[in-house]
């Protein structure tokens, strides 16, 4: 099968660069199977809390399909290694899941009602006329604070939480209402731009998804200029950067105990002066150690081979939970992404849509393949 999914891989990319160039050109993209199964895994991820509500048998083979990626596509059939599924059986699942889906919504009838006590001659029947509009304005403008202090602290509490929370719902209906669209050939009622968000989304599909252990790609030698992307915070796990951070803290942590010993000093009455000189050097020392470990720090985190996979890898992971806030106050929309896990902000970055767009760059990628195939882990 290893043959197999190296030829998907290509024609992933292949189908995904098609997609790109027709929406750079302001047209919209002409059909491929290949797009419509990446469409099918977004969907699924999104709506995999439902799919489980629904027939945890499914949800069990969807999850072990999409996350174990041992399949194959030719035309618009799935091969697994005991099984072919054609284009038509996703279809049809996603079908019955948005029947069950409108199924179980339940549409509140309450009617916003006044609080006050009829006066003589009003009906008690009567309700007060509020304005839509401006519980609206209320509602958004509480929850542009919290936006805020997310942006600021990239916290996680009682105050960011109905944000992050607000985030993900709406990514959620953008994600379904847009792949939904498409999937039932009605792919020209999405604005190119919304198109353009899926875009970057699918092109992270090939190498962090469906190709994670079928490449080990070089992505130092993607050019993503960090001036253009805003970010606040990054995890990074890379083995220098972890080394790096565990002597700074233990720096820090040397101040701190030699700045405790200090204030005690020269708090006492019996201060020893040549006491107090020798942990005010060490202190002096520490901190010289403090700022070249920073300095190291910030060469090592914008080195290409260890910013590009560790920013591409959040984005995806990003994509992945649905902790994208879409601007569309400008005519190029500002992207927020974010990854929290255990109540804390692993990333946080902002870009602009035609920044995201070209993170991934399919032509370089196919090149790249083309011509290293030793990239290619077919042992």
């Amino acid at each position: 099968m290893k043959e197999e999914k190296i030829k998907t891989l290509f024609e992933l990319f292949k189908a995904n660069k098609s997609f790109s160039c027709a929406l750079n050109k302001g047209v919209y993209p002409e059909h491929s199977n290949y797009i419509m199964y990446e469409l099918i895994f977004i969907y699924f991820n999104t709506n995999i809390s439902l799919l489980r509500e629904y027939d945890v048998s499914i949800y069990d083979f969807i999850c072990n399909l999409f996350r174990g990626a041992e399949y194959y596509i030719e035309g618009d059939v799935l091969h697994t290694k005991d099984n072919t599924y054609p284009l038509s059986y996703f279809m049809d699942l996603i079908n019955r899941l948005e029947e069950y889906k409108n199924r179980s919504i339940v549409i509140s009838r309450k009617k916003f009602v006044s609080h006050h006590q009829p006066i003589s001659g009003e009906s008690k029947n009567d309700c007060k006329i509020y304005v839509l509009n401006d519980y609206r304005k209320l509602l958004m403008y509480e929850m542009s604070e919290r936006e805020l202090v997310f942006q600021y602290t990239t916290r996680v509490d009682e105050i960011t939480k109905p944000y992050i929370d607000h985030v993900m719902s709406n990514f959620k209906r953008f994600i379904n209402y847009v792949v939904i669209n498409i999937l039932k050939g009605n792919i020209d009622k999405i604005p190119i731009k919304e198109l353009e968000v899926l875009s970057a989304y699918i092109n992270m599909f090939p190498l962090f998804g469906y190709g994670q252990d079928l490449v080990d790609f070089p992505y130092e030698r993607l050019l993503i200029s960090s001036y253009e992307i805003g970010v606040a915070k990054i995890t990074y796990d890379n083995k220098e950067i972890v080394d790096i951070n565990r002597k700074y803290n233990r720096v820090r942590d040397k101040i701190e105990q030699l700045s405790y010993q200090e204030a005690l000093a020269v708090g006492s009455e019996l201060a020893d002066s040549q006491m107090l000189n020798r942990v005010r050097r060490k202190i002096s020392l520490l901190k010289k150690d403090e700022i070249e470990l920073l300095y190291q720090l910030y060469e090592m985190t914008h080195l290409e081979h260890i910013y590009n996979p560790t920013l591409l890898k959040s984005v995806w992971e990003s994509f992945l939970s649905n902790s994208v806030d879409i601007n569309t106050l400008f005519n190029n929309p500002v992207l927020r992404l974010f990854t929290i896990k255990d109540d804390i902000t692993k990333f946080y970055s902002a870009m602009h849509l035609d920044t995201l767009t070209k993170l991934i760059d399919n032509d370089m990628i196919l090149e790249i393949l083309k011509n290293e195939p030793r990239l290619l882990l077919t042992n």
